[in-house]
């Protein structure tokens, strides 16, 4: 993988890299397969700031360390979105409005706050669930599910606009 890469013909996978630490993709603004960041144990940071468009899905999972996933540019993904199972502070996908599949925030309980405020469509369902520490959480344009809703287990949220 190349740092500056601007675009990815096809899949982005970092995939069991047992000793990575820093993941800095920044340069990265198209990827016209999946993103899979799965695996990581000793991942501490994610920077994806200049993604824009996804044309699979974006899968960042297993990575218990990590802490910091930098997302918030991406507007659209053509698969799944999921982020399950780290220790990430804040999940901010603002600018994100389209998932042609479902979306999954779950289980990421040092998350403080989750934001999806600009998502219009989920094709899929939609769950965000299991984030304890999460107030609030921000699902303010939201207009289609085609499949189901779970937004529990946030015990924490007293907000979910």
């Amino acid at each position: 993988m190349v740092p500056n890469a601007a675009s990815v013909g096809l899949d982005v996978t970092l995939t069991d890299n047992d000793q990575l630490l820093v993941i800095d993709l920044a340069a990265l603004g198209s990827a016209g397969g999946n993103v899979s960041i799965t695996g990581n144990l000793m991942l501490q940071s994610v920077d994806l700031s200049g993604l824009q468009t996804v044309g699979g899905s974006l899968t960042v999972t297993g990575n218990p360390g990590l802490n910091a996933i930098l997302i918030s540019g991406v507007t659209s993904i053509g698969g799944d979105l999921t982020v399950v199972g780290t220790a990430a502070t804040v999940i901010d996908v603002s600018a994100l409005t389209t998932v042609t599949g479902s979306l999954d925030i779950s289980g990421n309980t040092s998350a403080t706050a989750i934001n999806v405020g600009a998502l219009t469509d989920v094709t899929g369902g939609l769950t965000i669930g299991g984030n304890t520490a999460a107030d609030p959480i921000d699902v303010g344009s939201l207009t289609t599910v085609g499949g189901g809703l779970d937004i529990s287990g946030n015990s924490s949220a007293t907000t979910i606009d």
